[in-house]
């Protein structure tokens, strides 16, 4: 019998933590997002929105 560990669950991202480990401005990561240069934010609510961390690494 195999004990193998589940896979994490994917973090989702505030902005602010974004920022943090790409070095760039709010404003730099909505303007590559509209180019399609970085990935698309999640949609969790009406003012919600969260990035997976496995875009950002």
């Amino acid at each position: 019998m195999s004990h193998e560990t589940p896979p994490a669950p994917e973090r989702l991202l505030r902005i602010q933590e974004v920022m943090h480990m790409t070095s760039l401005s709010r404003s730099y990561i909505h303007a590559k997002v509209a180019r399609g240069e970085f990935p698309a934010p999640i949609k969790l609510g009406y003012k919600c929105t969260r990035v997976a961390s496995r875009d950002v690494v």
